[in-house]
């Protein structure tokens, strides 16, 4: 006893249509194959392939003896091995397999915003940096200005503020004596009345 074969539910009651005219069937073939060349002749996988074959195999539109579409007319053992074809049926049973030019637009275009979103955020991030340590200079420069205010009123000694803070002493010419400061070996520049106040926003490493 032979097997039944599976049958789409949308065949019942229709029947089979003419198969269009041989001029219809070559303009259609044209067309596909137009298409199919222009981008690169892609082909589906081996899998995807069986798959339409058996889509189409439970169409009631297929002319089996020959797997002759009987919509459009074409070969099925060709068009379904195209990436770039689809089912002429309404609603199509399976569709094209590759980005037409109208998905590559969307795709570059939507590909243009989230660029344009990354580099308006990177431009807020380094304003948003450049904002942070101008605040922090003109807070460190309060504090040394006080710091160096102090120092001159004699109310307190560079030796204690660099103790006190742990800041980095520099001398006139750049080099760091903070440790000699610390340890009296050295005084700090503005016991020698450098307009330089020796006294930085850093921390000793």
């Amino acid at each position: 006893m032979s097997k039944n074969k599976e049958k789409d539910p949308s065949q019942e009651g229709m029947k089979k249509p003419k198969p269009p005219s041989i001029f219809k069937m070559a303009a259609n073939f044209a067309k596909d194959l137009t298409k199919y060349i222009k981008e690169g002749a892609p082909n589906v996988t081996h899998d995807q392939y069986v798959k339409r074959l058996e889509t189409c195999k439970k169409c009631p539109h297929l002319m089996e003896e020959k797997m002759r579409c009987g919509l459009c007319g074409c070969l099925m053992e060709h068009k379904a091995k195209w990436r770039t074809t689809t089912c002429p049926d309404k609603p199509s049973r399976w569709d094209a397999m590759y980005l037409s030019p109208e998905d590559l637009a969307k795709m570059e275009a939507a590909k243009n915003l989230i660029e344009g979103e990354q580099k308006e955020k990177e431009i807020l991030t380094k304003q948003e940096q450049h904002e942070t340590q101008l605040a922090r200079k003109k807070r460190f420069k309060k504090i040394s200005d006080g710091l160096n205010k102090a120092v001159k009123e004699g109310k307190v000694t560079p030796e204690q503020i660099a103790k006190k803070f742990n800041a980095i002493i520099y001398d006139t010419k750049g080099k760091d004596i903070t440790e000699e400061v610390r340890r009296g070996e050295k005084k700090h520049p503005k016991e020698y009345g450098e307009s330089d106040s020796g006294l930085t926003d850093g921390k000793k490493g």
